[in-house]
């Protein structure tokens, strides 16, 4: 591993000893041997558990210092830090940094406990040789922190449960490793401080945000098993019917549905589909239209009264036809079928917006806010939302707080993105039109101007030359 201004790298090979016998060993011989099993151990810790806390290292002000207790890390080259006890840290020179700056530790080697040199004749002063190396920290006040790449969400676009994990550690891979990456030896933070009026305060909400804890096996085991056993619902399955189930300290294995003692209602469970499907039975339907047949006789139709009453249609989309005592009512044509309009509509968003990743392969920004909509919709289509009207334009409305992040991404950055003027406008009237269509809280008008919406979205693309 080369350690040079602050960056290592592990792509450089490794070479070890090759003993036999009468070879003459000399110091590079011995450091070589030390240096080879620091610099695999180094690279294990680096790319097996990452920059940051192992355990401790939790920080306190009292009276004017920073107190850090005892604890481990590891820093961007894989360097050990070992806090073996309480240390205490000076403010002093904190005055040169603004409103927040961050408390950091790094790793130091120190030479220590000097011996005299046999290859020099003279006393122990200027030709001692110092025959250990202390790895030890230094902790330091920093204005800001390493850069880092950020974490981007991965969605698995899989319907095969055996192929998801795979498809997942694909994805990661062509985001990430495929070329090996520089790590810099920067140190570890450890808190943000800020500064109020004339003292100096921890801030423990962003010391949180930047306080990176290692993952080790134990700990993966350990929330594994926590969630697994988690009886609060982290997934939000199904938990009570009608009060009837997991609530509180009950627990419920199973519980069952049961037709009413009337016959009048049937439960019949859909093989293969995880539903329920609950409805009137025959006999009771049959039932409903003998009494509705035995007091049939029409007074008033929407409540006009009348001795006669003509049904007409006025657009022509309704046939009437009349046969003895029954009128005929038939729609011109088929009726759409509207849950599956609205399924369509979310699956047309859900391609047009990973086409935004495609398109504009650097904007990062614009990519992370799509991933989080392409979720979105298809937690919707996964969870068929859209077979409830109500809940539906709920979920719209929600997923419209980010897509209102990606509106004004685009109305930032088009002359970087290169997108055509009138492309973007045009783009912009279709999201107040569908705006205006998820407050009428109409499923139609929201199905029309969603895919309006996405038509536009498609014409936003870099132009050419």
């Amino acid at each position: 591993m080369s350690q040079k201004n602050g960056n290592c790298s592990f792509t450089k090979g490794f070479s070890r000893n090759k003993y036999f016998y009468g070879k003459l060993l000399t110091v590079r011989d011995f450091e070589d041997e030390q240096t080879y099993f620091i610099n695999k151990i180094r690279m294990g810790n680096r790319f097996n558990f990452g920059k940051g806390i192992i355990c401790g290292l939790e920080v306190e002000l009292r009276e004017g210092k920073v107190y850090v207790s005892s604890g481990i890390a590891v820093d961007g080259c894989g360097n050990f830090i070992v806090v073996p006890s309480e240390e205490s840290v000076d403010l002093t020179g904190t005055d040169q940094f603004g409103d927040k700056f961050y408390l950091m530790v790094r790793y130091v080697e120190k030479e220590a406990e000097p011996v005299y040199s046999p290859i020099s004749s003279s006393p122990c002063e200027e030709e001692c040789e110092n025959s250990r190396i202390n790895e030890t920290f230094s902790f330091y006040f920093a204005e800001d922190t390493p850069e880092e790449k950020p974490f981007k969400v991965i969605i698995s676009r899989e319907k095969n449960p055996e192929n998801i994990l795979n498809d997942l550690k694909n994805r990661y891979f062509v985001q990430n490793l495929r070329s090996c990456p520089e790590f810099t030896d920067r140190g570890v933070v450890l808190a943000v401080l800020k500064k109020e009026e004339s003292s100096v305060v921890l801030d423990p909400a962003e010391t949180e945000n930047v306080r990176k804890i290692i993952f080790n096996n134990v700990m993966l085991r350990d929330i594994l098993i926590s969630h697994i056993s988690d009886n609060e619902n982290p997934h939000g399955s199904l938990k009570t019917i009608n009060n009837v189930g997991n609530k509180g300290d009950r627990k419920v294995k199973n519980i069952d549905l049961i037709p009413s003692e009337k016959k009048d209602i049937y439960i019949k469970p859909l093989k293969n589909k995880n539903k329920i499907e609950i409805g009137i039975t025959e006999e009771f339907r049959e039932e409903i239209n003998e009494k509705i047949e035995s007091k049939r006789c029409v007074r008033s139709i929407n409540g006009l009264e009348s001795e006669r009453v003509f049904i007409t249609s006025r657009d022509g989309s309704v046939e009437v036809h009349a046969e003895g005592e029954v009128i005929d009512l038939r729609v011109k044509g088929e009726l759409p079928n509207l849950n599956m309009e609205k399924k369509k509509v979310l699956q047309s968003a859900v391609q047009e917006f990973d086409m935004m990743n495609v398109k504009f392969p650097k904007a990062d920004k614009l990519h992370e806010i799509s991933d989080k909509i392409i979720g979105s919709f298809l937690e919707m289509i996964e969870g068929e939302i859209y077979l409830e009207d109500k809940r539906f334009i709920e979920m719209l409305l929600e997923i419209f707080e980010i897509e209102k992040e990606f509106v004004l991404y685009i109305r930032r950055n088009y002359d970087n993105l290169r997108i055509d003027k009138d492309r973007i406008e045009r783009f912009l009237n279709s999201v107040d039109a569908y705006k205006r269509a998820l407050n009428s809280k109409e499923p139609l008008a929201v199905i029309e101007a969603k895919q309006d919406l996405i038509f536009y979205l498609s014409l936003l693309r870099p132009v050419v030359g």
